[in-house]
């Protein structure tokens, strides 16, 4: 309503009649809430350089004082006047008595702490912001927060920078209290990794391997089903997963003399049954390692891969069973040894 009066009377600024007591209420209302500095600071005397509170810093006796003076009838809500409201209850019931109690002048007290925790607020929001730029990757709906940057950072800035992720992708902060950004930090440990935070106002956290993102979208888990065979010699392009597997069947000598990076994996070609083919993970597949064997969900766990990635790891198997999953494991039942004549090298090569 208001912004469409300033439009029509082609104003620049919208004046709130914010008092000093509702600066005091508006405090004390988050310091129950378990608020942090930022809450401390109080109500601001600008806000997006449109609105400002002229009588910010005159108490609310005075402006009644004035308005019967000068005969005036300002406007009240009669809810006002009825302890329905957590903020009512606090101007009618607790201020009142804290000011019998405790100190007379206790308005005027808390407005002086909001005084002068801005000024030290105000320069750690500034290098809050230089962490911010240097932590983050900006996206249209989240943002990515490098954890090995952030996790070297003091926690009143951590603070700062999570509160600033959430406004990129929202707006603002408004409703997510200093518990739901202690959730956040807390992200950062070990025992977290791919662990989901549901927040207010549809915000999501997520903890993947090197990160922490900040979005507003729900990460889900996307079933990706693909099967094709494989050629002893040749290429299969996996289009699901963007992905080309190349084959190549050697003698062991030659095998001995390539030098292999981590995306190849060589299988002893007489230990295979059958056909070879490349599919997707399958309910109950297991693999043979040293130890025995072990179900595929248990090894994606065990290597912390997240939910989500899970269906794009391939799976390489013949009649009998699975070779590896994926460049992360090989199994024990394929592997080279001193009696292997040939061997199938396969590589995956991402498109």
């Amino acid at each position: 309503m208001f912004e469409e009066i300033k439009q029509k009377t082609k104003s620049n600024k919208i004046a709130i009649g914010h008092n000093r007591n509702d600066q005091a209420e508006t405090v004390l209302m988050r310091i129950m809430r378990g608020t942090g500095l930022q809450g401390l600071r109080g109500i601001e005397y600008i806000r997006d350089n449109e609105i400002i509170r002229p009588i910010l810093d005159i108490e609310r006796s005075e402006i009644e004082a004035y308005c019967e003076k000068y005969e005036l009838n300002p406007r009240i809500d009669k809810t006002n006047l009825e302890s329905i409201y957590t903020r009512n209850k606090i101007r009618l019931e607790l201020i009142p008595y804290m000011k019998d109690n405790f100190n007379p002048n206790v308005i005027e007290s808390i407005v002086r702490m909001t005084n002068s925790l801005k000024s030290d607020s105000d320069y750690i929001d500034l290098e809050a912001e230089k962490s911010f730029k240097e932590v983050s990757t900006l996206k249209e709906d989240s943002v990515e927060i490098s954890l090995p940057k952030y996790s070297n950072l003091h926690n009143a800035i951590k603070v700062r920078v999570l509160r600033r992720g959430i406004k990129h992708i929202i707006g603002d902060t408004n409703f997510v209290d200093q518990k739901h950004i202690e959730d956040i930090i807390e992200l950062e440990c070990e025992s977290k990794l791919n662990k989901m935070l549901n927040l207010p106002r549809g915000i999501f956290a997520y903890r993947r391997k090197n990160i922490i993102i900040l979005t507003t979208k729900e990460i889900v888990s996307e079933e990706i089903d693909f099967c094709y065979n494989i050629p002893s010699n040749g290429f299969i392009k996996i289009k699901e997963l963007n992905l080309v597997l190349e084959t190549q069947k050697m003698s062991i000598d030659r095998y001995k003399s390539i030098k292999l990076d981590k995306t190849s994996k060589g299988f002893d070609f007489d230990k295979i049954k059958g056909g070879i083919v490349v599919r997707s993970r399958k309910q109950g597949d297991k693999i043979k390692l040293a130890g025995g064997s072990k179900k595929v969900k248990d090894l994606f766990i065990d290597l912390k891969i997240p939910r989500e990635d899970r269906c794009k790891v391939p799976v390489i198997t013949d009649d009998e069973g699975i070779l590896c999953v994926g460049d992360y494991k090989t199994s024990e039942n394929y592997k080279i040894d001193s009696e292997t004549k040939e061997v199938l090298k396969i590589s995956f090569k991402k498109l």
